[in-house]
Parts: structure tokens; sequence; C-alpha cells
């Protein structure tokens, strides 16, 4: 560790992609660690004109139509578990301090969680041995397969 980080001091942002738009455009989280500005997309978009950068959430009106606030909702839903999220990051960097120096990844880990673990679901192995117990194959089969397929995730 190089310098002081006050965990306390850190905090994120949610600024528009193109705040001048007329079209829904993508909400970025903004933040910065170890002197470095970090965005990261949220996944959610949403009118600039519904967008209250003040209290960094969208509107939610009766002067909106149902569906705009229907998707109101979801932004501002998303946001709050990103906040969470957040806040989780910097408990675990208190916790952690020698992690600090490869924050910015542990961040992304922290924000994109759900779609790591998706992901890693997804991938061709893990896949390969639900099949294989599926089929109902006998432990001798299942062993013989085991070491080729580790090495195929190598």
């Amino acid at each position: 560790m190089t310098g002081q980080i006050f965990a306390n001091e850190m905090k994120c942002y949610f600024n528009l992609r193109k705040p001048k738009e007329c079209r829904p455009t993508n909400i970025n989280m903004v933040t910065s660690i170890n002197h470095k500005q970090v965005k990261l997309a949220t996944g959610v978009k949403i009118y600039p004109n519904q967008w209250n950068m003040k209290k960094q959430e969208a509107y939610i009106s009766i002067r909106l139509t149902e569906l705009d606030n229907i998707n109101n909702t979801v932004v501002n839903n998303k946001i709050r578990e990103l906040k969470d999220c957040f806040v989780e990051f910097k408990e675990y960097l208190c916790d952690h301090p020698d992690e600090i120096e490869n924050s910015v990844s542990l961040l992304k880990r922290y924000i994109y969680k759900d779609k790591m673990k998706k992901e890693n679901d997804n991938n061709a192995t893990a896949w390969l041995l639900r099949e294989m117990a599926h089929q109902r194959n006998t432990e001798s089969n299942l062993n013989i397969y085991r070491g080729p397929i580790q090495g195929f995730e190598k």
C-alpha cells in the first residue's frame, strides 16, 4: 500500500452516458479508486428527462405513463442493489486492506457477481458434468471421464 485510503470517503455516483439524448441512455456507475476513475455499466437505461441528477434516481410520478413508472422502478431497484454491492465492497476492503491494490477488479466482482456466476454456470465442463450425472452413468464411467474433463477445463 503506497498511501492512505479512506473507505468512508469512497462514494459511487450514477451518471447518464448521453445526458442530452432524447432516447433512453445507459446509466453508468462512477467511482474513484486509488485516484483512478472507474466507470461501470449498470445494465439499465432511462430517458434523460426522467432522471433526477441530484437524488441519483429515476422519477416516479403520476405525470408519467404507467410503463415509464415501471421502467423507472426497475432502474431505481437496480441502483439500490448496486449501492448495496458497493457498501459490501467497501466493508470487504476495510477487513482486507492487503487487497487494495486489486480493488478495481474486486469492485467489478462485487458489482457483476450475478453475471459472473451465470457465466461460470454456463461453461462447457459444468454442462458436460451435469449431462453425465443426468445419464445415470455408473461411478466407474464418471471416473473414466473425469480426468479428460478436468484436462479440458484447464
